[in-house]
């Protein structure tokens, strides 16, 4: 073991020789002794190269720390014990603070303690030198794995930053040492700094934290920092370590595939036709605006879903993977409607040529489907006028046939009545005479009626109106039915009336024939009335009856 003593007072070096004899041996130790600072200086560049040094901070030539730093900038790997008298205790505690490994009072000095002082200085001084290769190991590897490497005090203040920043970023570390990282103006982070305070104010570690830092360049430099808490040798927070890195070429992509994003789909949403994209697994990855529209759910609600979701049963959901698939499908809007598409779809695939999912594109003909079902039930509607109209052709050539065959007989019957009238008959004769004139000229109207009804039906005859006495309709009802109603027992009011009305008086009178016929033969008991009534400006023929009438069922009919 060398040592170099610095000690102006060869007592005291003499003393300290003889203590070191006494507890290590003669030859077991060598020791130079230099007098002032100038000597150790001397006997240091003439290459000793002592592995503990003894210093007076009270020499000839300096006094005080100035003494302990001159030698420290020489030899600063190098292990200082400090010798102090009584009155220099608070310099040496000082000398301790700077770097000195221990101090002793030469007043207190023994053997056993120098020697102890000398063996734990050196012990300490390769702990020291241990723990500052491995800091320097740890920030190499930090440094190594992100763009740069810092520390900061337990207020806060940035302490150290690595010159990576530099390097990587452009940025001057001395720029951000000594101040808080919500103190630097150039710094704006993601969404503010209270995530970041938070957690170092409850003391936890923080990953990517995104920060943006002006600079005179058009274009910002973006930064991420991580970082963890330290603590002191007793435990007690001691500030934060972390690493930085420079993401501006990531964040410039990002932001260029945002706005890439955001122009597809601007796009996307722009188009008339709805679009939905599909992954390999069949569900909804997007829905554009139109789409959504379509079937009347929001875009959240569409995707994750599968397109069966919104299909009705049997509807045949596109589902192929060939080139431009086509076909008409039916979806099931979110109020429960009916939407008609013609889909189109398309196979995507990945780098590596798997199917990784489908893009549809859907059409919406709801419209031109219904106008398909309007137009089927048009040409069903005109099939069926169509046959009602040949139908009601041959009802009314049928009736046409049977009226021009019945006259015939009912002509033959008005000759026979007019020669029984004139043959001499009694007066009750006569009178069954006259009432099968009446009923033949009904029989005979009758006919007509139907003739006329055919007529109105088919267009072949056009009213004629004219002005009229309504009395005259009225005794002809009279006279044609007094004996039919008669005979059943039942009683037949006929009201005079004077009124005038405009009418085809031969198909008005057919119409009243035709209701009262019809009120005498199913009345059973009772009367049947005719009148004539003015209702609001105008006149209404009312017949009467006590019968059974028409069901509600047939009134319509």
């Amino acid at each position: 073991m060398q040592l170099l003593l610095v000690e102006d007072n060869p007592g005291d070096a003499r003393l300290i020789r003889e203590m070191l004899n006494d507890e290590l041996g003669h030859g077991s130790f060598g020791m130079r002794v230099a007098g002032s600072v100038d000597g150790a200086m001397a006997a240091l560049q003439e290459g000793s190269n002592p592995s503990i040094l003894l210093l007076d901070l009270s020499l000839p030539d300096s006094f005080g720390l100035d003494t302990f730093h001159r030698i420290q900038a020489v030899v600063p790997s190098m292990p200082i014990i400090v010798l102090t008298g009584n009155q220099d205790h608070e310099l040496a505690l000082s000398a301790v603070k700077a770097g000195a490994q221990d101090f002793l009072v030469k007043s207190d000095l023994t053997g056993h303690l120098l020697v102890k002082a000398i063996q734990y200085a050196g012990e300490r001084k390769q702990i020291e030198a241990s723990l500052r290769v491995n800091e320097a190991r740890f920030r190499s590897l930090a440094e190594l794995s992100s763009d740069w490497y810092w520390e900061q005090d337990t207020e806060g203040r940035l302490t150290y930053v690595s010159e990576g920043l530099k390097e990587k970023s452009g940025i001057d570390p001395a720029r951000l040492t000594g101040a808080c990282w919500w103190d630097i103006e150039e710094l704006d982070p993601n969404g503010g700094w209270d995530g970041l305070r938070q957690k170092m104010q409850a003391h936890e570690a923080f990953n990517d934290v995104l920060l943006r830092y002006a600079t005179d360049a058009p274009e910002a430099v973006y930064l991420t920092i991580s970082g963890v808490p330290v603590t002191s040798d007793a435990g007690a927070f001691a500030g934060y370590r972390g690493v930085g890195k420079d993401v501006s070429a990531r964040e410039r992509i990002d932001a260029a595939l945002r706005g890439s994003e955001e122009r597809y789909r601007q796009m996307m949403d722009s188009a008339r036709d709805g679009i939905l994209m599909f992954d390999a697994d069949g569900l909804v990855t997007f829905a554009n605006l139109r789409i959504c529209s379509m079937l009347g759910y929001g875009e959240a609600e569409i995707c994750g879903r599968s397109l069966a979701a919104f299909g009705s049963q049997g509807s045949g959901l596109p589902g192929g993977t060939g080139a431009g698939t086509e076909g008409g499908f039916e979806l099931r809007r979110k109020d429960g409607s009916s939407l008609w598409t013609m889909t189109v779809t398309y196979p995507v695939t990945a780098k590596d040529g798997t199917h990784a999912g489908t893009l549809s594109i859907f059409t919406d003909i709801t419209e031109f489907k219904a106008q398909e079902e309007r137009i089927r039930q048009l040409a069903a509607l005109a099939a069926e006028k169509s046959e009602a109209e040949r139908a009601n052709l041959a009802k009314s050539r049928f009736l046409a046939a049977v009226s021009h065959d019945l006259r015939q007989p009912m002509h033959a019957l008005g000759l026979f009545i007019e020669d029984l009238r004139s043959a001499r008959l009694d007066g009750a004769a006569a009178g069954v005479l006259d009432n099968m004139e009446s009923a033949l000229d009904l029989t005979n109207g009758l006919l007509d009626t139907i003739l006329v009804m055919s007529g109105l039906e088919s267009g072949m005859v056009n009213p004629s109106v004219t002005a009229f006495p309504v009395q005259r309709l009225l005794d002809r009802v009279a006279q044609a039915f007094s004996p039919v109603a008669e005979k059943k027992g039942l009683r037949l009011s006929v009201i005079p009336s004077s009124a005038c009305i405009k009418s085809d008086p031969v198909l008005l009178e057919r119409v009243i024939l035709n209701l009262v016929s019809n009120a005498v033969r199913y009345t059973d008991k009772g009367g049947v009335a005719v009148a004539c009534r003015s209702r609001g400006g105008a006149f209404q023929l009312q017949v009467w009856d006590t019968g059974l009438g028409i069901p509600r069922e047939f009134r319509d009919s």
